[in-house]
């Protein structure tokens, strides 16, 4: 839920600056880079690895995402957003 709050605070600061659009995009890339890092510790805790021993692919291997992390911390923010993007959009 923060992430979304986030997300939206983000949007309507830039709607100032007509960014509205790249800060939409910007914190969607940012939310997904979080969400593949926290994978990639995700796999090094689940094989007691180290990250000299873990494999390129690691943080892309469904086993390490969770449904949680994809729909609250990914998607939502994302979709929300969005969202407000095409609301101001339509209204300005």
């Amino acid at each position: 839920m923060s992430h979304t709050i986030i997300t939206l605070a983000a949007v309507l600061a830039a709607f100032l600056f007509n960014w509205q659009w790249q800060a939409a995009l910007a914190m969607t890339a940012f939310w997904a880079g979080r969400e593949h890092a926290q994978a990639e510790y995700r796999w090094l805790t689940a094989h007691k690895a180290n990250r000299s021993r873990m494999p390129w692919c690691a943080g892309f291997l469904p086993e390490s995402w969770h449904r949680d992390g994809l729909v609250n911390d990914l998607l939502l923010p994302s979709v929300a957003g969005l969202a407000l993007c095409l609301v101001i959009f339509w209204l300005a």
